[in-house]
């Protein structure tokens, strides 16, 4: 049975995060839009600065195991191009509010 997960990442805070983020977004959105494809998309949103910069994202994501999880993951474009420096992943369980 899928599991849904929440993954917490924060981006670098060097004067670079910014850049590598904006260059990786377009190919992340891709990867988002095949996982949103195969029903695996709950939830994504990037995480703000005071200043309404960029510094991170959180989603919730639906896999087999933790398994096809880790391998999304290791192809994940934030991951490869160095933008999310710290990651934080959850199973989490999401209710079904339609039953009575």
């Amino acid at each position: 049975m899928p599991k849904n997960y929440h993954i917490y990442a924060l981006d670098g805070t060097d004067e670079d995060a910014l850049n590598r983020r904006l260059a990786a977004r377009a190919i992340h959105f891709e990867g988002i839009e095949k996982l949103r494809a195969n029903n695996q998309f709950i939830f994504a949103a990037a995480l703000l600065n005071e200043k309404n910069e960029m510094i991170g994202s959180t989603l919730s994501l639906t896999f087999e195991d933790r398994n096809q999880l880790d391998d999304w993951l290791a192809q994940e474009p934030y991951v490869k191009y160095d933008v999310w420096k710290s990651i934080q992943i959850h199973e989490i369980a999401i209710p079904n509010f339609t039953k009575k």
